[in-house]
């Protein structure tokens, strides 16, 4: 049977409707209730994202394409587009009475909700504000719209009468709220929300045992560990949702305890301390322009090193792993910082002392379309490597200025830098193993080392279901940690970083909790990550009028 998707009930609760996909062919199925083999209903001509509804009328709806569709059970004839918009991902809702159609769309970069009639005539725009609105169900009596709106970054449960008066909020919460159903005598909303909780952690690799470190309701994660081997920076957020991860406070936290948090900066995020501890490196995020910032370990003092933009490589959703090993990196004097940044439209790498003196630029790229990410040091600081990718031609490639800037390899599949050897002659490199698998999810990784001199490559190991964007190699270059998921739950490994039998040093005792994130101690003995879940909540209105 291949892949089924978004099911729905018949009327009269007897069938279940699904979409099904083999290759790029598309069609509905059906199949009774109480179980037994499906039945193809129709096979389709055109892309179906989704089933919308199944009426009393016996039609049932789909979505696909940026267009509604219905499919009349009986004759299984398909309409034409009931209504078509560039937009792919439009939410649809059938009225009670099955006359008319509320439905969302995108027009002059606004998201609204509409209403049409389904014999045909202009739609009617019911929500014009510029908060993003989504997931519209009807009310009982056909007279109003229950929907999602956007409004300070969270998703709200809202209301709209058809009769002209302004749409009331109905719910103020801390997390995206999503409207799911109202019940048949129309007294009751049923909505979701999402709550995301993520704490601090550390584990001694002689001992074996966790350690929580932060325990504040919210999100603690990306931590990064000081020379002084008594002192982590890494950065909180209170609204419980990942969307505002670029918006937390930076904070410093003493391992000998008895005293409290340190809050470094009010905004920002990715903490990095410089080799010498002195100072702490961070990105903050303002007018949507991401930039570096540097402040002492006291805090306090945060300074601005960079104008125009950094490169962030963004980060993974569930665990909250960043795309890229880093995104910048203090020199190993802690006198400067490398970084990626787009300059009249063409990507390339610089550095900046923490003076904010004049930026120097380090590669020689000229291409427009390609991207450059993940710069680094080799451990003298007198070389930097970094990855780049052209979209064109789906390849990457990594690069090392030694002198002058040279490829040193290039490919199809999946690249990324891990760091340098210790000796700096070496780059050790993960690539994934099966091409045109997605980096987000766990699988195969091939780790190799591959010479800066001639592009030389051994192999070092190849580990199992592992989170390709959670692989660190330790400060002393000697041990690589990463998280992998063999059974359905997060397990972490250490294994020499000369390649060897990984040891497994422990695994969650939950499959919805997560390992995000992890990052070594100084003198390689511990390594600290984020243990992260997310949640879904169902509440309930009651007395909805």
């Amino acid at each position: 049977m291949p892949s089924a998707s978004s099911p729905i009930w018949s009327p009269d609760g007897l069938q279940i409707a699904f979409i099904s996909k083999r290759e790029s062919q598309y069609s509905i199925w059906t199949m009774a209730s109480f179980g037994g083999s499906p039945t193809l209903l129709k096979s389709l001509d055109r892309y179906a994202r989704e089933l919308i509804a199944w009426t009393k009328t016996g039609k049932i709806y789909f979505a696909g394409g940026g267009g509604l569709y219905s499919l009349n059970v009986a004759t299984q004839d398909v309409s034409s587009p009931i209504t078509t918009s560039e937009a792919n991902d439009r939410d649809f809702a059938i009225s009670p009475a099955e006359d008319r159609i509320a439905f969302t769309d995108r027009i002059n970069g606004q998201t609204d909700i509409w209403v049409a009639s389904l014999s045909g005539g202009a739609p009617e725009r019911v929500t014009n504000d510029s908060a993003p609105d989504s997931n519209p169900v009807w009310t009982s009596d056909g007279k109003g719209v229950v929907y999602s709106s956007k409004r300070n970054g969270i998703s709200q449960v809202c209301l709209a009468r058809l009769d002209g008066r302004q749409p009331v909020q109905l719910t103020v919460n801390d997390t995206n709220t999503n409207v799911l159903d109202i019940s048949s005598d129309g007294t009751k909303v049923l909505y979701s929300t999402e709550r995301d909780e993520s704490d601090i952690w550390s584990v001694r690799l002689d001992r074996a045992k966790e350690t929580q470190l932060t325990l504040a309701t919210g999100l603690e994660l990306w931590p990064d560990a000081a020379a002084d081997n008594q002192t982590i920076a890494y950065q909180a957020n209170r609204a419980l949702t990942g969307e505002t991860l670029f918006n937390s406070f930076v904070m410093a936290k003493s391992l000998a305890g008895g005293t409290l948090d340190i809050q470094l900066a009010p905004d920002g995020f990715a903490p990095l301390w410089s080799p010498d501890g002195k100072q702490a490196a961070f990105l903050r995020n303002a007018n949507n322009t991401i930039d570096l910032w540097v402040v002492h370990s006291t805090g306090g003092d945060a300074k601005q090193v960079t104008r125009g933009g950094v490169i962030f490589g963004g980060f993974a959703q569930l665990p909250y792993n960043r795309v890229q090993t880093q995104d910048f990196q203090w020199s190993p004097d802690s006198s400067r910082l490398i970084y990626c940044a787009d300059v009249s439209g063409v990507t390339n790498v610089w550095q900046v002392g923490t003076d904010a003196a004049m930026p120097v630029q380090l590669s020689d790229n000229k291409d427009a379309g390609s991207r450059l990410f993940n710069p680094s040091w080799s451990p003298n600081g007198q070389h930097a490597a970094w990855l780049a990718y052209e979209p064109a031609q789906k390849t990457s490639s990594i690069w090392v200025l030694d002198g002058r800037p040279r490829q040193i390899i290039r490919s199809e599949s999946v690249l990324g830098i891990i760091g340098w050897t210790a000796n700096g002659e070496e780059l050790v490199v993960k690539e994934i193993a099966t091409r045109g698998r997605s980096p987000n999810t766990p699988g195969d990784v091939n780790l190799s080392a591959i010479s800066i001199r001639d592009g030389k490559q051994r192999s070092l190991a190849t580990l199992k279901t592992t989170y390709f964007q959670n692989i660190k190699l330790a400060p002393a270059k000697d041990q690589i940690a990463y998280v992998a998921r063999p059974d359905g739950t997060d397990t972490l490994f250490v294994m020499p970083a000369t390649g060897g039998p990984a040891k497994s040093m422990l695994t969650s005792s939950d499959a919805r909790v997560y390992l995000a994130a992890i990052a070594w101690s100084a003198d390689g003995k511990t390594i600290y990550y984020g243990k992260q879940s997310s949640l879904t909540v169902f509440s309930m209105i009651d007395n909805f009028k």
